[in-house]
């Protein structure tokens, strides 16, 4: 089972979040926007970004089915990968 955990009450849900499966972490991430629920509105995309190299983060968004969908500019970071949710 997956579930977030938030890294502060500050601010939710805008705050950093732990991501663990079962008992083990296995990312992290932020919202840059309401969550929505993809299966009411199946025309929302569900993206991640991720840095240009196989890491950590690269392996969970494939074991989570996301598939890669190309290179785009990060205002913070430049060029990053971007991955689209097909669950």
């Amino acid at each position: 089972m997956i579930r977030l955990e938030a890294l502060s009450n500050d601010h939710l849900p805008w705050t950093d979040h732990n991501i663990f499966q079962d008992a083990e972490k296995v990312g992290q991430c932020a919202f840059k926007a309401p969550a929505l629920s993809v299966a009411a509105d199946p025309g929302v995309a569900v993206t991640a970004r991720t840095l240009m190299e196989e890491n950590a983060s690269v392996q969970v968004a494939r074991k989570n089915n996301y598939v890669f969908a190309g290179i785009v500019t990060n205002p913070e970071d430049g060029e990053v990968w971007e991955w689209f949710y097909r669950g």
